[in-house]
């Protein structure tokens, strides 16, 4: 069995800031502190159910209200990566992971023109320039694009965690999700803030 997780981290506000939102909004969630590039990681209870729409809503939403930009990432069993960047509220980049090949596999037997995910998938590769340009990170683009493009990666998680030390995004943004840390308070950061009325 593969992971499922999401998360987001946004690049602005600070993790009380963004802790006080979630709380006025009745929005229950491990809110991480900051790291030394002020990026902050929110795990959401309502993201749970592995939703796109709702993940992306919630992050359209939070960086329109709190005027930064924010990378939502999903992981679905570790098949399938996808990733969505907002900037104050608007979707500006978009990610699915390309399908994994088999060594020999030719690309063109492998994908199936009529498949909507491979159609998706060839319509949404992600933009490297975009996203380390709006998450700060310039530097990393030519290595973030060959994360991106890679058909190697077996494991999802195993990209995601590319892509989060090319970026120096937070560590624990990739392979954890919000049930990951209802249930262990051992993967709990000092400083962390939860918000609404989960169970301990």
């Amino acid at each position: 069995m593969g992971n499922f997780y999401n998360s987001i981290v946004l690049r602005g506000p600070s993790h009380m800031v963004v802790a006080e939102w979630l709380t006025k909004n009745n929005k229950e969630a491990f809110v991480f502190p900051a790291t030394h590039g002020g990026l902050v990681t929110v795990y959401a209870e309502e993201c749970t159910e592995q939703d796109p729409q709702v993940l992306g809503n919630l992050t359209a939403v939070l960086t329109k209200e709190l005027k930064c930009a924010g990378l939502t990432v999903l992981n679905h069993d570790d098949d399938f990566l996808l990733y969505e960047l907002y900037k104050e509220g608007l979707l500006v980049d978009k990610y699915i992971s390309p399908p994994f090949f088999e060594p020999g596999d030719e690309e063109d037997s492998v994908i199936d023109e009529e498949d909507d995910v491979d159609i998706e998938w060839k319509s949404n590769r992600g933009d490297a320039v975009t996203l380390c340009a709006v998450m700060g990170t310039v530097d990393a683009t030519e290595t973030v694009q060959a994360v991106l493009g890679s058909t190697d990666y077996v494991f999802q998680t195993e990209r995601h965690k590319a892509l989060v030390e090319a970026m120096g995004l937070p560590d624990n943004s990739a392979g954890l999700g919000f049930l990951n840390l209802l249930h262990d308070e051992d993967l709990l950061p000092e400083g962390f803030i939860q918000t609404g009325n989960m169970l301990p």
